[in-house]
């Protein structure tokens, strides 16, 4: 149930239903079980900044689409206008006016 702190120099004992490091696949007791405190700082951090970056360029893309969809909108808007603008115009119906019957 119980297995040595992989921090050398720590004697606790590291329960088998505490998780294993992401980043160095071994097991620590609950002081030492943060990266940044057995070690693992660097490569935690370094996989934070790159999944930030994927999340920052997904959303750049996601806004990028959103911007050209709405630019697309905005054409077919404006070339509908025009388009109406365009049209022949049904002629108007003269009536006399004081006609006799």
């Amino acid at each position: 149930m119980t297995e040595p702190c992989a921090r050398s120099g720590c004697y606790d004992l590291a329960l088998l239903v505490l998780p294993v490091c992401d980043f160095c696949q071994k097991r620590y007791c609950t002081t030492h079980i943060l990266p940044e405190v057995h070690g693992c700082g660097d490569a935690c951090k370094k996989a934070s900044q790159q999944r930030a970056a994927e999340a920052a360029a997904l959303q750049m893309r996601n806004l990028r689409l959103l911007n050209n969809q709405e630019a697309r909108q905005r054409l077919a808007k404006r070339l509908e206008e025009n388009e109406a603008a365009r049209r022949k115009k049904p002629p108007k119906c003269k009536e006399k006016k004081g006609g006799r019957s």
